[in-house]
């Protein structure tokens, strides 16, 4: 099974000592499922810590911890019958990037662009069916675990714009 997920919006907080900077982060997401199924997308939620180490001014690498929720809706309509499912899942995401930044470190507006692999690991979720067969209502719900893997590996790339607040 394969994703998409898309970062809309990634708030962090930040605490910088010399060139290593840690912080956490709350942003949202929209994931669907590509499979042979016409699946929509889905909100979700972020949350996760991050470290950044700046070894020389331009260059570093970061590393972090995401509590992800992901997932995608299905719906289908006929003459005979009609489905309407959809998928609830929870990740722990840990993403590894190089870091380039595009001001010197004691800018108060420091830019920056991350790029690297993203390994996802399934914490767990159910995926909800509700079928309709001639008039007939069935529902039914399957553990995640039984049907989508439980590592994903992507690549990882977004631009962010750093502060100074203190």
């Amino acid at each position: 099974m394969k994703k998409i997920l898309l970062l809309l919006l990634f708030p962090s907080i930040t605490w910088a000592q010399s060139n290593i900077s840690f912080g956490g982060t709350v942003g949202g997401n929209l994931s669907t499922i590509i499979d042979t199924a016409d699946y929509e997308y889905m909100p979700g939620l972020n949350l996760g810590a991050f470290i950044i180490w700046g070894p020389v001014e331009h260059w570093g690498f970061t590393g972090g911890l995401n509590y992800s929720m992901e997932g995608a809706k299905y719906s289908y309509i006929s003459a005979d019958y009609s489905v309407d499912a959809k998928t609830n899942l929870s990740y722990l995401r840990i993403p590894l990037t190089v870091t380039y930044f595009l001001n010197k470190f004691d800018n108060p507006i420091r830019p920056k662009i991350f790029l690297g692999p993203g390994f996802g690991f399934l914490l767990g979720g159910k995926t909800k069916s509700d079928v309709t067969l001639h008039g007939q209502n069935t529902t039914s719900e399957v553990e995640a675990k039984d049907y989508i893997n439980g590592f994903d590996f992507g690549v990882e790339g977004w631009y962010r714009l750093e502060f100074q607040i203190i």
